[in-house]
């Protein structure tokens, strides 16, 4: 009888007496038991009623113990001629015969503790620090077993919980039942474990030495470990995820990754884990995947460990028990190098075509600009050939200064379209730059400019970019240079150049008491060769120094802009990134 006082098993000669099938009486409650035989481990003499037999029986009723530890009752008929001395003895009989066994013997109850376990398997155990007494849990043992190398190599590359240990199916009573596997100890020998799970849910394992495997001799189970290990240190990422979410096996590259240590640390993932990594729902990723259907993949950015990022290229497959899903496989192959190949040559695209617009409007206005002066020449050319034919030379003079003068601008917009060429679409090489520095310089090379106009200049502290010092002071020369051009009458021209820190971004502001510009010209001003001014006798130029200094700021990942709520004058303000990635830019 069972500990709770439930009828186990009894003898073919008990069956026989009183007409009883086998069986027939297993699981059924026997009175008396539980509430008298739990309460002493002495022998008690009881009456007890039992279906299927009319008339009370006499018995005597004495606990089984093994090495000390109750695991349940033993009755017998009080007339039955059997020495009580020989019955107390009864347990350790059995326990020195199942001592005496060739192999290991354990018997694990319904709650996976440990009923019996031989001296062969206590030993093996033991010599690796694991103590196997009555009353210990299956899992945490086997556990513990597997931490100490029993099993050979100590299984490392996964990251599990002791809880989620528990669940795993190789551990599971439905996949033990009738189990057989080869498994290679670290003393060198071979054992074969074979698991029942009895009626009673009871789990009785035997381990039998047996000699070296060999080809096709080998079990699964050996061959299983054989690709586990492949698995474990495969320089893919490998994770197996249960339907809760939680990853049941993931391999050495993986929990280092995610700064686990592998089944030594014991440690369980947050259940955000899959979310986190795969930037999706479990239902969502398993509503994907069906059986037969071919894996889904997708890229995700991973934070590890040390808190830097890797590209991942996910391969997910469902794991199906018939039409039901059970899990999901997912590889992930480190694509951070192709990633951020891809992303250089998409910047790379985007700038092409930014430059390719450029260039179109770039011609289109040059094209016009250049016409200009062509026809001054052209026509004042065949009006001298025309005096000169009729012999009027009066007049020759004049049209000889219009095509010199006509030749003269055409010479400086071809002089400024190469000034423009060299510096819009030079390759910056960056470095760590002191805007305060270049302001400085840009101020010596205008020195002359800023005494005529008697301009004052407010210089305030500037902070530190990764730059191009040279393109760099181009912008604020020129941004100085037009402050100091478009200045009011009569009015001394005063010039503050200051910055302000926006968290990742500064923003670097030039800013003049002019004429100042009207808000409707704003994106327009920056165009090559757009001037608001057509008499450039008043103000001279060809509208090409506000184009270059936006192109040296896109340059830079910035951009220029006009401020359109300044009144005072005219307002320009270059955000520039305070951190640009210098080998990234200078490459």
């Amino acid at each position: 009888m069972t500990l709770d006082g439930r009828y186990a098993c009894d003898n073919a000669a008990f069956r026989s007496r009183f007409g009883l099938c086998e069986d027939q009486l297993h699981g059924s409650e026997v009175p008396g038991i539980s509430s008298h035989a739990l309460c002493s481990l002495a022998c008690a003499r009881l009456t007890v009623s039992l279906a299927g037999i009319a008339n009370p029986l006499n018995v005597v009723v004495q606990p089984l113990l093994a090495r000390n530890l109750v695991i349940g009752y033993c009755a017998r008929l009080e007339a039955w001629p059997l020495r009580e001395a020989a019955l107390e003895e009864a347990p350790s009989y059995i326990q020195r015969a199942l001592d005496s066994l060739p192999f290991g013997l354990t018997v694990w109850d319904a709650g996976d503790r440990l009923l019996v376990a031989n001296k062969s398997i206590a030993d093996l155990y033991h010599s690796h620090g694991v103590t196997m007494v009555p009353g210990v849990n299956r899992i945490e043992t086997v556990y513990a077993g597997l931490k100490a190398g029993l099993f050979g190599a100590k299984f490392t590359g996964m990251a599990i919980s002791l809880e989620d240990f528990a669940s795993k199916r190789w551990l599971s009573r439905p996949f033990i039942s009738g189990a057989a596997t080869i498994e290679r100890l670290a003393n060198g020998l071979w054992v074969k474990i074979t698991s029942h799970v009895c009626e009673n849910d009871f789990i009785v394992t035997y381990y039998e030495r047996i000699d070296e495997p060999t080809g096709n001799e080998i079990k699964p189970a050996a061959t299983a470990e054989y690709f586990l290990s492949l698995l474990r240190y495969l320089p893919d990422f490998v994770v197996h995820i249960g339907l809760d979410g939680k990853p049941e096996f993931i391999n050495a590259p993986f929990a280092e990754a995610l700064g686990l240590d592998g089944w030594e640390t014991g440690q369980a993932l947050s259940p955000e884990f899959f979310a986190d990594t795969f930037g999706t729902s479990l239902q969502d990723m398993l509503k994907k995947l069906s059986v037969g259907a071919p894996p889904v993949s997708f890229d995700q950015r991973l934070r590890k460990a040390d808190n830097s990022f890797v590209w991942l290229r996910w391969s997910a497959h469902g794991l199906f028990h018939g039409d039901k899903p059970v899990g999901i496989v997912a590889t992930g192959r480190n694509i951070t190098l192709e990633y951020s190949q891809q992303q250089e040559l998409k910047h790379q695209s985007e700038e092409l075509a930014k430059k390719n617009r450029s260039l179109e409007q770039f011609a289109a206005v040059v094209s016009h600009d250049l016409k200009a002066p062509l026809r001054h020449i052209s026509v004042f050319a065949d009006m001298i050939v025309e005096e000169a034919a009729n012999g009027n030379l009066a007049d020759v003079t004049v049209y000889a200064q219009q095509v010199r003068s006509s030749a003269q601008r055409m010479d400086r917009v071809i002089r400024r379209l190469l000034e423009y060429s060299q510096i819009a679409y030079k390759i910056a090489a960056f470095s760590r730059v002191n805007l305060a520095d270049i302001a400085i310089q840009a101020i010596q090379n205008l020195e002359s400019q800023i005494e005529e106009a008697k301009a004052e200049l407010l210089l305030s502290k500037l902070p530190s970019i990764n730059g191009d010092p040279d393109l760099m002071r181009h912008l604020l020369q020129n941004l100085i240079a037009n402050a100091v051009k478009y200045r009011r009458k009569g009015v001394a021209p005063r010039i503050r150049i200051y910055a302000t820190d926006k968290g990742a971004m500064v923003n670097l502001v030039v800013e003049d008491n002019g004429i100042g510009i009207d808000p409707k010209f704003a994106d327009r001003i920056f165009t090559a060769f757009q001037r608001l001014h057509s008499d450039d006798k008043i103000y001279e130029g060809f509208g090409i120094g506000l184009a270059l200094c936006k192109q040296i700021a896109e340059s830079h990942r910035g951009v220029i802009e006009l401020d359109a709520t300044y009144r005072g004058g005219a307002r320009f303000v270059v955000r520039l990134p305070q951190n640009v990635n210098l080998k990234e830019q200078s490459s």
